[in-house]
């Protein structure tokens, strides 16, 4: 292997490295923080739900869903949900954004409830970086699926926060069911076109060298 080559493999080397603090918090929900009634069944898969015994129901865990300030506060997501949302749980993390990086978080949903009614219809939301919260479900008559990414674009450090709650009332079940999570850290096109020109000014100067 000659020098050139060598310097191109420390290059890469040195960009993938550098996404691994988000790596090393990835997908292994484990290392989240979970609040309320949330059962891991895989590192990447987990049940959430809004079962409280407080409301006369059965949680799948020793723990019961949080009202919705202990539950912000569990998840350092204070002030971020909806003045209508009373109790639930769910899970946070924080992830570390390399310079010259995006980092995406994705996973598959279900949501699903017992005895559904419009007037009540339980949410499943995210919050970004303690944001408000933005829904991406919304329990219905019958069980839904879907799949959600969200993109971190800027460098430093950041926090997830999904999760479920009980709307305009306490009493009912609902269920988010989260799978295949995942945390990709990619290289931005400016930060490979920079390595790339990098090289090449390596590889003219090595063949100045040998001229």
């Amino acid at each position: 292997m000659n020098k050139t080559t060598l310097i191109a493999a420390a290059a890469l080397t040195a960009l993938f490295t550098a996404a691994q603090p988000a790596f090393a918090q990835s997908s292994n929900l484990n290392l989240w923080t979970a609040a309320g009634d949330t059962q891991i069944t895989s590192p990447t898969s987990a049940l959430i739900t809004t079962a409280s015994t407080l409301s006369g129901e059965t949680p799948l865990t020793a723990n019961s869903a949080l009202l919705f300030d202990e539950l912000e506060s569990a998840l350092s997501i204070s002030g971020a949900t909806a003045g209508d949302t009373f109790e639930g749980s769910g899970f946070a993390q924080n992830f570390v954004v390399a310079a010259g990086f995006t980092t995406t978080i994705s996973f598959n949903w279900t949501l699903s409830t017992v005895d559904f009614d419009p007037a009540f219809a339980d949410r499943a939301f995210f919050v970004v970086d303690g944001t408000p919260a933005v829904n991406f479900a919304v329990v219905g008559n019958s069980p839904l699926s879907g799949s959600f990414s969200y993109t971190f674009t800027t460098a430093g450090n950041h926090s997830l926060a999904v999760a479920v709650m009980d709307v305009n009332d306490t009493v009912g079940v609902s269920t988010l069911t989260l799978s295949n999570l995942s945390v990709s850290a990619v290289p931005e096109a400016s930060s490979i076109a920079m390595m790339l020109t990098g090289l090449a000014l390596v590889r003219a100067a090595a063949r100045r060298r040998r001229g």
